[in-house]
């Protein structure tokens, strides 16, 4: 599952999550645009743009042979700027990860509107934005992935966190309508709600858990997500931190029906008598995830022969008696409705309507009942001061509102514009803020408040061409959920509303038909309820209500998986059943932050416990890059002229054998290094400083990858008691994850200081092999070879993984009774092994398969090793050595009782280079291209030259070119073509110098364009997200050849 050929735009990618996810998409092959401001935490640009993120990022991938551009871009303002790099540079998107954000963390009495706008504008319309201006891209290539970023405050809400819940929520509606309008051109649209270490999740948690929470546990997810072949997962919501993988969706209750009509006179009773059966989720519930799964046409008939009744009630209480309430948009449909019903049972009403007719006319209806209103005629958007004001002026108080006003703008996301986006945002989610900050200080002062705002079954599911309007509605719950936990100990309560009803709003979306039969009066007995200062007892709930029928709906999350170390999108997809799965054994209901993430904590934990160490039959997971590769060769003293050692785009670039050293000496102690692993309980307790390395021996089974993820077993050969010291025998073998080939197999002697061992704690098993398949006495041939250490190579070489402080810090030294820091013996060991290899030819002439020896003294760094290589048999391509190695100022060995088996052969060599497979002649290839482009039909022609409108010229070193003519050119015909007649006058768009076996690799498929660039085996000038796309050029002409290569 690599992404060659794919392009990838990920915003705020200069650290944190979206580094973690650039260096990963990065390293499967697509290429990057790394877009980040540089600026602060709470969006603050930098004043200087030196070293910025974006730029640092960009290094590093490009170090590692990536390819990746940055872009410094506002995601808010710039949007197109984005994805203009993306094209100008590759050529295409195929996808869009959203992860820009800033936090301005404040209580909500402290929060400013510019606190409010700031991160809505960077969170959920910076995604709009972005998405929008990708859009159309993906649409007409029919691909595309796009994940939004959520947060666990948006699911649970967080004090401190309305503007930030709100935001994170919101993506999710954006994202489940966009999955819908998306799907049938295949771009899905994810939500990721990530827990991570990050600038913007550290204010939020303690330092003990930021520290199990990397990034980079959340990369593997995320490429997965946006796969070409992950087509399975769309409008989906995962939660995932630290390895953890779990998915959410809607759990609903099956609720309750009643008779909502005017025919009842006691709706309210009825519904307050049944309260609890809508929020008892263990009866039926329900899991929608459309607007369409609520049968509501049947609810209307059902709820109209209900027989749920408040027992020997004649009509509702005045259960409201003394309440002053605020509706918004209540001059008609739901408002209007709310604002009749909450007044006949006892409510003040303010009536909040734009239009000063229709609010009027409610007023009037009510004072012609005998009720109290007044009519208010302010903008909620900008103006919720004085609609609070208003009401404390009129009525004295003011004890609940009910946000409800709203508009709509429907329309495609192709056509969506900036606008029509805004003031649906502005409506719905702003103008919601609006009036809860306004009132937030009068609840608090009186230690009593109710707040009833209105979300959308679109806003929890999703609907086409409802994009700005999900995207509101959802956000309104994260506002809310918020609102809910700041508000619990002030005795304000919050909740959410999802009504269903005709009104002139919904009219444009429903048939007249339905509009008539769903009344808005069949809602709002929840309201009345939820107003109540007396009867609720409920907050930070969502309800879907219509027809007489209420609802409670929560949040459903699956146990998941947590993923071992080192995981891959392979691993996630042979888990991804059980990622998924739901049920009673495989669900939770979490419904705060701290219920979220102490699940996920506890797994997190109970698998770093697991997999600390193991012993026999336990794993341990080792990851490994270029960059270590050349590290521990550089550790072991190759230098800057031995590029097959050190530069990793080196033709033979490959792994020196004795790296395979590390992954078994970290399989031995715990990760931090502070302890060993838990083979350490096969015998009693001992202090680290009483342990000494005896002796080592490596054999080298397979090919060795430069980069790889590698599952180690470790295993105990033997335990004795020698004297006063215990000597334990460990066995480490070491798999690669991707194939199960055995790579490595280390076993080391261990001897430990002053402990006893029982009867049973010993093992007596044969260990490192003492004796010598050879007589002692037969020696064909002594070389000598001597390298002197660096001052600095323990500093360099303990980067490798060994950070004992013996090695670099002269107290520890001098109290191991050392003159200064040691070399690292397997440092020793590894330039010992090169030393062998350089005696014998070097690289090209032998291959390491196994080394063995016993560390005999200390060696300090600085002095110079003197190797004695003995050549005592050869066998068939084997050539046995024995060896001893001193130092050039004492004949005394450091290294005794060396052993090695290497093979002659040179083609046991691993690592090949493509070119070095290839069986192709290239003028064979450049015919095999003509004759592809011969027998390519008609239409495909036609279409090449519409999708790629370019020339592209291979200049092949020594030989010829070969021009693709896909345009039109004065003169010259279109095709593959030699030999082109007025070549001088035809200008290339993208030119590559190369090699004939590069040439037949590339043909051949067993090399890709962007391979060869990052090996330095092609040259490119011009247009280089032509080159990305080069091999759907070449795939066909390869199809219709006549022959194979």
């Amino acid at each position: 599952m690599d992404f060659r050929g794919r392009v990838a735009i990920i915003t705020g990618a200069g650290g944190g999550l979206g580094k973690a996810y650039a260096l990963y998409l990065a390293s499967l092959g697509a290429a990057i645009v790394v877009n980040d401001l540089g600026g602060s935490v709470t969006g603050d640009r930098l004043a200087s743009d030196k070293d910025s993120p974006a730029d640092l990022v960009v290094a590093q991938i490009r170090a590692s042979g990536g390819m990746a551009i940055a872009d410094k871009h506002s995601v808010s303002s710039e949007a197109e700027g984005i994805i203009q790099t993306a094209l100008s540079n590759f050529g295409r998107i195929d996808i869009v990860i959203n992860n820009a954000g800033i936090i301005r963390d404040k209580s909500f009495l402290k929060l400013t509107d510019s606190d409010w706008d700031s991160v809505i504008d960077v969170h959920l319309y910076g995604s709009f934005a972005v998405t929008r201006a990708a859009w159309p891209h993906l649409m007409h290539q029919r691909f595309g992935r796009i994940i939004m970023t959520a947060s666990a405050a948006g699911l649970y809400g967080n004090f401190g966190q309305a503007n930030y819940s709100a935001a994170k929520m919101a993506l999710i509606g954006f994202a489940k309508s966009l999955a819908l309008e998306g799907s049938k051109y295949n771009v899905t649209c994810n939500v990721l709600a990530p827990l991570a270490a990050t600038r913007i999740s550290e204010t939020a948690f303690p330092q003990e858990v930021l520290n199990v929470l990397k990034p980079e546990a959340l990369a593997p997810l995320v490429a997965y997500l946006v796969h070409e072949k992950t087509t399975h997962e769309n409008g989906s919501v995962f939660e995932s931190a630290g390895g953890c993988i779990t998915k959410l969706r809607y759990q609903r209750s099956a609720g309750i029906l009643i008779n909502a009509s005017e025919k009842n006179p006691t709706p309210v009773s009825d519904l307050l008598l049944n309260f609890k059966k809508i929020e008892d989720f263990s009866a039926d519930p329900t899991y929608p995830s459309s607007i369409t799964d609520t049968p509501w046409m049947n609810l209307i008939e059902k709820s109209s022969k209900a027989t749920t009744k408040a027992s020997g009630k004649s009509h509702d209480d005045k259960i409201l008696s003394g309440q002053v309430i605020v509706v918004t948009g209540a001059g008609g449909g739901l408002g209007k409705a709310y604002a009749l019903l909450l007044s006949s049972l006892g409510a003040s009403v303010l009536v909040n309507d734009l239009s000063e007719k229709a609010a009027s006319n409610v007023v009037s209806q009510i004072q012609a009942k005998g009720g109290v209103a007044e009519a208010n005629f302010s903008n909620v958007v900008t103006q919720g001061k004085e609609i609070v004001d208003h009401a404390m002026r009129r009525f004295g108080r003011l004890d609940a509102i009910v946000n409800n006003a709203g508009i709509l703008r429907d329309k495609s996301f192709l056509k969506q514009s900036a606008e029509t986006w805004k003031v649906v945002i502005d409506v719905h989610l702003r103008g919601t803020y609006c009036l809860c900050h306004a009132a937030w200080p009068v609840f608090m002062k009186q230690n009593h408040g109710r707040i009833i705002n209105t979300t959308s079954a679109v806003g929890l599911y999703g609907n086409f061409g409802q994009s700005n309007y999900a995207a509101a509605k959802a956000g309104i719950i994260g506002l809310s959920k918020t609102l809910a936990i700041e508000g619990a100990r002030h005795n304000i309560k919050v909740n959410v509303i999802a009504p269903n009803a005709g009104t002139a709003m919904t009219a444009t979306v429903m048939p007249n038909e339905m509009v008539e039969i769903l009344k808005p009066s069949y809602v709002a007995p929840l309201v009345a309820i939820l107003a109540s200062k007396e009867h609720c007892s409920t907050s930070g709930a969502v309800f879907e209500a219509g027809s007489g029928w209420f609802s409670m709906v929560r949040l459903e999350r699956s146990k998941g998986v947590m993923m071992n170390p080192g995981f891959g999108l392979a691993d996630i997809s042979s888990a991804w059943p059980q990622i998924t799965k739901f049920g009673d054994q495989n669900s939770i209901f979490p419904s705060t932050i701290q219920g979220s993430i102490e699940p996920i904590l506890a797994a997190i934990q109970s698998k770093t416990a697991a997999t600390a160490g193991q012993s026999s039959g336990d794993e341990t997971v080792f990851s490994y890059t270029e960059k270590d590769v050349i590290l521990y060769a550089l550790g072991i003293g190759f230098n800057a002229q031995q590029l097959n050692w050190v530069y990793e785009r080196d033709s033979n670039f490959s792994v020196f054998p004795t790296f395979g050293v590390i992954p078994g000496l970290s399989a031995l102690f715990t990760k931090d290094g502070t302890g060993p692993s838990s083979w350490a309980d096969a015998i009693p307790k001992f202090n680290l400083m009483s342990l000494l390395h005896g002796e080592q021996k490596l054999e080298i089974f397979n090919p060795i990858p430069v980069k790889a993820t590698l599952v180690s077993h470790v295993s105990i050969v033997s335990i004795a008691q020698k004297g006063p010291n215990a000597l334990i025998v460990l066995r480490v073998e070491s798999k690669e994850r991707s194939s199960g080939k055995l790579i490595f197999a280390n076993e080391s002697t261990l001897f430990i200081r002053g402990i006893k061992l029982s009867s049973q704690q010993v093992k007596v098993a044969k260990g490192i092999p003492e004796k010598l398949p050879f007589q002692s006495d037969a020696i064909k041939k002594t070389i000598k070879k001597s390298s002197t250490t660096a001052e600095g190579q323990a500093a360099l070489y303990r980067l490798c993984g060994d950070l004992n402080p013996l090695h670099i810090d002269p107290s520890m030294a001098a109290m191991g009774g050392f003159k200064k820091p040691i070399l690292h013996g397997l440092c020793t060991f590894g330039i010992s092994a090169r030393q062998i290899v350089e005696a014998l030819g070097g690289p090209n002439a032998v291959c390491l398969n196994m080394i063995k020896g016993r560390f005999s003294r200390p060696v300090y760094p600085g002095e110079t090793l003197v190797n004695n290589v003995q050549i005592r048999a050869e066998e068939g391509n084997q050539i046995h050595v024995t060896f001893d190695v001193c130092t050039s100022t004492d004949s005394a060995p450091v290294l005794s009782n060396g052993y090695a088996i290497l093979t002659s052969s040179a083609a046991n060599q691993p690592q090949p280079s493509p070119s070095q497979n290839a069986k192709n002649k290239p003028l064979e290839t450049v015919s095999k291209m003509v004759e592809g482009w011969n027998l390519l039909p008609a239409a495909e022609k036609d279409e090449l030259v519409e999708k790629f409108n370019s020339v592209i010229k291979f200049d092949i070193e020594a030989t010829e070119s070969v021009w693709f003519i896909l345009k039109k050119v004065d003169g010259i015909p279109v095709g593959v073509q030699t030999n082109l007649k007025g070549a001088g006058s035809v200008k290339p768009d993208l030119s590559l110098k190369l090699s004939e076996d590069t040439l037949s690799a590339l043909f051949a498929g067993s090399l890709s364009p962007q391979q060869a660039f990052l090996k330095g085996k092609v040259k490119l000038t011009g247009k280089m997200g032509l080159a990305m796309n080069l091999e759907v050029i070449l795939k066909k002409l390869k199809k219709t050849a006549s022959s194979k290569l």
